[in-house]
């Protein structure tokens, strides 16, 4: 549910870091997600970058990868309970 604490706190950090206040979003695609209770899939795509996935010549810029690899030590602080 989106007012889980999990998906709570997975879009307050996305929402904090990058000031996109996009609504959170689903796909229809199948994900590891689908196999574990209280488990999202929680991805790396930002709103300006080119969509690639899964097409021949898949990439991403190194700017979205580190921002994403932020986005996600913050993300599992604040899970953990361990704040910065």
């Amino acid at each position: 549910p989106l007012d889980s604490p999990l998906v709570s706190t997975l879009m307050k950090v996305y929402q904090e870091e990058t000031g996109d206040q996009t609504p959170a979003m689903s796909s229809g695609g199948a994900t590891f997600a689908r196999t574990m209770e209280n488990c999202v899939a929680y991805g790396a795509l930002f709103p300006d970058a080119l969509q690639t996935e899964h097409q021949a010549n898949e990439r991403a810029k190194l700017d979205d990868l580190y921002r994403a690899m932020e986005i996600y030590a913050e993300t599992i602080r604040q899970l953990a309970g361990k704040e910065a």
